[in-house]
């Protein structure tokens, strides 16, 4: 038998509405190393998105390097690929080194497939990292139809790809651009199992065609997310086995809702105190600044969203009472579908006062 996990879109180095996550990401990366060794797999997936920029922060660099460092003392293979946030060049950097060390770093397409064999078993992971090509639509479906003239009837042929296939369904928090979308699901059917990234949502496409999802939640519409990573067990290719692997968040997003004088009671939702919050006020009336008081109580706060705003039931008499940060809240989130974090709130306040001087 030939094991191995399947995960996708890290985004080290993410921000959650101003909040740093470097620490929590740390937490998901150690949990999946040691849920990795403990189940004695013989290869690590990692399907795109590794960092959330293509100039990745140091410390997300440092923990990349932390993980690799642990993983290669373990013997079990890891196989890479960029994602749309992953710079190509970069994550490829040193990369003959660091297949000798059985980390395989696949930034250009075609490459020959990764072949994995054991007792017996033949396992060719094919890989098709993200396609920047805005210009050739058709270039994404090319390369998958290359791929599939290149496989061995006579082994287990997995594709390890970064994109979007008809049917998934979407998350905010996911970007989407160039030629990597859209693809029909039937190009996969030769591929015994296909390990997608790019979409935040753990789902199945087809029986063999998966996403695992990310590894965190990286936005409220996630919330609900059941995050995972997903373990694959081949004894031959008509014996495949699929299973979650659930995966522990540290800081969980909640959406509470409420009066502002519900939020000013030192005992309501107590319990989430620790968690990242989204605060949906139900007063009749516009509560000027709410998000200063509520943070006191909700530290990990990440946005107040009023619903006497968002009904359209603000009557001219109130009018007088509403803040210039309330008025941006409401006209930020209508046009971008998220609640502004401090940082932008901020930085609009600043030029309101620069205007009205």
């Amino acid at each position: 038998m030939i094991k191995f996990i399947h995960t996708s879109d890290w985004h080290l180095g993410r921000t959650l509405h101003g909040h740093e996550l470097l620490d929590l990401q740390r937490l998901c990366v150690e949990r999946i190393a040691h849920a990795a060794l403990g189940a004695g797999i013989d290869a690590l997936v990692i399907a795109g998105d590794i960092f959330d920029r293509s100039v990745p922060a140091a410390g997300a660099l440092t923990l990349f390097s932390d993980f690799l460092e642990h993983f290669a003392a373990s013997g079990v293979r890891l196989i890479v690929i960029p994602g749309n946030h992953d710079s190509a060049e970069r994550l490829a950097f040193l990369s003959p080194l660091m297949k000798r060390n059985g980390i395989h770093v696949i930034g250009d397409v075609p490459s020959p497939p990764i072949v994995i064999e054991k007792e017996g078993l033949s396992v060719n992971f094919f890989c098709l990292p993200y396609i920047f090509d805005e210009a050739k639509g058709g270039r994404l479906s090319g390369e998958i139809e290359s791929l599939r003239a290149a496989i061995d009837d006579d082994a287990i042929n997995v594709l390890v790809a970064h994109l979007y296939t008809a049917g998934g369904i979407t998350s905010d928090s996911e970007r989407f651009s160039g030629a990597s979308g859209g693809v029909p699901p039937e190009l996969f059917e030769s591929f015994d199992y296909t390990a997608l990234g790019h979409l935040h949502r753990p789902q199945r496409i087809t029986e063999r065609v998966r996403y695992c999802g990310s590894i965190f939640p990286y936005s409220v519409a996630e919330a609900d997310h059941e995050k995972s990573m997903t373990l694959v067990e081949i004894s031959d290719k008509e014996n495949i086995s699929i299973t979650p692997i659930p995966l522990v968040c540290d800081r969980p997003i909640t959406r509470l809702s409420g009066s502002f004088a519900d939020f000013c009671d030192a005992t309501f939702a107590a319990d989430h105190a620790d968690d990242f919050v989204e605060v949906t006020l139900t007063d009749v009336t516009l509560v000027e600044n709410p998000a200063d008081v509520i943070r006191r109580r909700f530290p990990w706060l990440l946005s107040v969203r009023q619903r006497i705003a968002e009904t359209g039931d603000v009557g001219m008499q109130n009018f007088d009472r509403v803040s210039p940060r309330d008025v941006f809240a409401v006209f930020y989130e209508t046009v971008n579908g998220e609640a502004p974090d401090d940082k932008v709130t901020e930085s609009f306040l600043d030029t309101f006062a620069q205007v009205n001087q």
